[in-house]
């Protein structure tokens, strides 16, 4: 699901807000933890020593005051999301006879890889397939996943892949098959 991008308010509301009532201006401002406290304290302040609650409401119209909007870099960081996956289908053969298994063994860890939703697979409709950036495909991600990442593909998130450990390979003279492990960066 997409989340809401965060809107920018206005600093001037906000201190007129917190002057009607203390508070108001931080919870307009998306801060209600502060917007509370400001509103407890000057209240308590009121009902004991008037001047102290006039200072505290001073204090709290200052605060939604200084406080400024988000920046665009910082409001975008919060549709940033990540999670690890494992690459499957990485000991058949691509399309073209290339193998998967020497396309791995020639990565590195951290580096960028390309998720593509392949609509045309006969396996699943769901299939995100992950490739090098010179276009040579190293397998998929599980089904589990992919449905997963296709529906936020289609709902506009992009999604970037890093390689993050290439697993198996030579062992006591012997060889395994390699795989690998993702970070996967969802963005919108």
């Amino acid at each position: 699901m997409r989340r809401a991008q965060a809107k920018a308010f206005s600093p001037s509301v906000g201190a007129f807000l917190s002057l009607l009532i203390p508070g108001l201006g931080q919870m307009y401002q998306r801060r209600p933890f502060f917007g509370l406290f400001w509103l407890a304290i000057t209240a308590v302040a009121y009902t004991h020593v008037i001047v102290a609650g006039l200072v505290l409401h001073l204090l709290c119209v200052i605060s939604a005051a200084m406080t400024r909007p988000k920046t665009p870099a910082a409001s975008s960081a919060q549709n940033v999301h990540q999670f690890y996956s494992k690459v499957v289908g990485v000991t058949f053969k691509n399309d073209d006879g290339s193998d998967r298994q020497a396309i791995i063994r020639k990565c590195k860890v951290g580096e960028q890889l390309t998720l593509w939703w392949d609509q045309k697979n006969k396996f699943s409709s769901h299939a995100v397939a992950v490739f090098r950036q010179n276009g040579k495909q190293l397998g998929h991600l599980p089904d589990s996943t992919a449905a997963g990442v296709v529906l936020e593909m289609e709902a506009g998130w992009k999604h970037v892949a890093y390689a993050h450990e290439i697993t198996g390979g030579e062992r006591n003279k012997g060889k395994r098959s390699v795989g690998m492990n993702l970070i996967v960066i969802r963005y919108s």
